[in-house]
């Protein structure tokens, strides 16, 4: 079965996480990562708030959590 391409990562702050895939990642796993995008993503059903702010997001009134967006390259090669 092939993996997946694309995966949402949240770890807490997004910037932190962020900086690890783009530079010490990619040391380890080079041209591994095609794309890494930071947002917000909400786990729950009827979402509170559309297109939080980062504040609402960081207050806890938006229902969203920090999450890092990942595309990887050719993920069945490099993992």
């Amino acid at each position: 079965e092939a993996l997946s391409s694309t995966l949402a990562l949240g770890a807490g702050c997004y910037w932190g996480t962020e900086k690890y895939v783009r530079k010490d990642f990619q040391k380890k796993f080079p041209n591994s990562i095609k794309t890494a995008t930071v947002g917000f993503m909400s786990p729950l059903d009827g979402v509170r708030i559309q297109n939080p702010t980062y504040p609402q997001v960081c207050s806890g009134q938006s229902g969203h959590i920090e999450v890092l967006f990942v595309e990887l390259n050719e993920p069945d090669k490099h993992f």
